[in-house]
């Protein structure tokens, strides 16, 4: 295979032949046309955007996506809105919390799609936060307790490690209006390990770059909203709060394109042997027009 002999130039950019898997059949060189069997290969841009696409997750959860949506439409237990319009029916409309996880797929799909030029896509959780705890924390105990714990919101996912040991959990409960417990949060599961303050021990929140989580929830929640509306009301209608989100969600990443907000922690899609420093450091070199104006 002659194409083989190409690969090992390539190592001096710190690749190695299993960062350059190609799909190939089989009997490639052979008289017979190929069969079926292929040799399952893929070749990826970089080891990390390799190894990204293993884990590839919403930039948004269920609890962002509950947060976004109005009061009256609810997430979970297998129903989404119970609208009044269809209760006056006699009727409800279910939808599923898997159809909502596919509508913050969606969004993710749109947001890889307008940002790839720029960004390496999918985008990768990075550390937004980091602290040192302010109290030891036991074995099997779910209380941390930091200096200030007001980044520590419901449902972030947080790294607890002191170099040794690491776990990773998600704060459960905040005790924002209790001024006894300040700096506590609570998370889940409990810690496997005993963590020190004389370690040190740190707490990382790990997370998407702001406003990725916002626009990924803006914009599954208005297509959600849209086509509830859509069933009870008429077709081709979308509601304005609907329309308002998918306009705030467009303008965040025009911002993105036109490089006014810059996301943290993300690997440029530029010529891979060209000098970083070289590019201009605010703007994309292209202008995009205000999300206002796109419905």
């Amino acid at each position: 295979m002659l194409w083989l002999a190409y690969i090992p130039q390539l190592k001096h950019v710190g690749f190695t032949l299993a960062d350059y898997k190609i799909a190939v059949p089989k009997d490639v060189f052979g008289s017979k046309p190929p069969e079926k069997e292929t040799t399952e290969l893929f070749l990826s841009r970089t080891p990390s955007q390799r190894q990204r696409s293993n884990w590839r997750m919403a930039y948004a959860t269920i609890n962002d996506l509950r947060t976004i949506l109005p009061t009256t439409v609810t997430v979970g237990n297998n129903t989404l809105a119970t609208s009044e319009v269809l209760q006056s029916q006699g009727k409800a409309d279910s939808i599923s919390i898997a159809v909502a996880n596919t509508y913050l797929n969606f969004a993710n799909t749109y947001i890889d799609g307008r940002l790839r030029n720029l960004y390496f896509c999918p985008l990768k959780r990075i550390k937004t936060l980091e602290t040192e705890i302010a109290k030891d924390i036991a074995i099997n105990t779910d209380i941390v307790t930091v200096e200030d714990a007001g980044a520590f919101t419901q449902g972030k996912l947080v790294r607890i490690s002191d170099g040794t040991n690491s776990q990773l959990v998600t704060v459960a409960e905040t005790y924002d209006d209790d001024p006894a417990r300040f700096g506590q949060f609570k998370v889940s599961p409990q810690l496997d390990h005993s963590y020190l303050v004389a370690t040190p021990t740190l707490a990382s929140i790990i997370a998407y770059p702001d406003p990725i989580p916002l626009v990924c929830a803006q914009m599954a929640a208005s297509r959600l909203i849209d086509k509830l509306f859509v069933t009870e009301k008429a077709p081709d209608v979308p509601t304005g709060y609907g329309k308002t989100l998918r306009s705030n969600a467009n303008e965040a990443l025009d911002a993105i394109l036109a490089g006014a907000l810059r996301l943290i922690g993300q690997d440029f899609a530029g010529d891979r042997f060209v000098r970083k420093t070289l590019f201009d450091n605010q703007k994309s070199g292209s202008t995009y027009p205000p999300g206002q104006g796109k419905e």
